[in-house]
């Protein structure tokens, strides 16, 4: 696999999650994810700095002093973040091969297939993408399709017929999103697509 030495979560990476749960984010999806592992340590992680939701804990409304000789107390109202789910990214040889073990373990899956489509041919594309929607209903977890799904909505204001049969195979494979990133970011037609 061309991508089997890279870290699945780097040091950015958690720079970034942190930033994530300061500013409150519902969700953090993880690109490249090879074993379950991956997301059971940044499940931990998150465990660590924030609350689950529906809990029921007592927040302190002092928090203590500020500076070094204590005569500024702070107290504004804490509010502990809530715990945001985990979205495990498919977009590799290693994903597949641990596929359920993965799904069974995120809080959801995103189905990356213009990052897969680079990691393994394309005719088998179609293929995975069915057995991680299907392995997202045997777990019971969402499942979101992702890229080319409008691709042609980028220059033109209405899709091709393959568009509409693509995403026509993705509803009736009970995908819960579909999610358009370049048709909706930078095409002509935003809010057609």
């Amino acid at each position: 696999a061309r991508n089997a030495m890279l870290p699945t979560i780097s040091a950015k990476d958690w720079v970034d999650i942190d930033f994530a749960i300061e500013n409150d984010a519902d969700l953090i999806a993880v690109s490249f994810v090879k074993t379950a592992d991956t997301i059971r340590q940044l499940k931990s992680y998150l465990q660590s700095k924030c609350i689950p939701l529906g809990s029921d804990i007592v927040v302190p409304t002092e928090l203590g002093t500020k500076g070094s000789g204590g005569s500024d107390a702070d107290t504004s109202e804490y509010m502990p973040h809530v715990t945001p789910g985990v979205i495990s990214k498919i977009e590799s040889f290693d994903s597949i091969r641990n596929l359920n073990d993965i799904v069974a373990v995120s809080d959801g899956v995103m189905v990356a297939r213009g990052d897969l489509g680079a990691q393994v041919p394309f005719e088998e594309v179609p293929v995975i993408q069915q057995e991680i929607t299907r392995a997202c209903r045997q777990f019971n977890k969402p499942c979101i399709v992702a890229s080319h799904l409008l691709r042609s909505m980028l220059q033109h204001p209405t899709p091709t017929r393959a568009e509409v049969a693509d995403i026509a195979d993705v509803v009736r494979q009970r995908a819960d999103a579909l999610m358009l990133s370049g048709e909706s970011a930078a095409g002509l037609f935003p809010s057609r697509a």
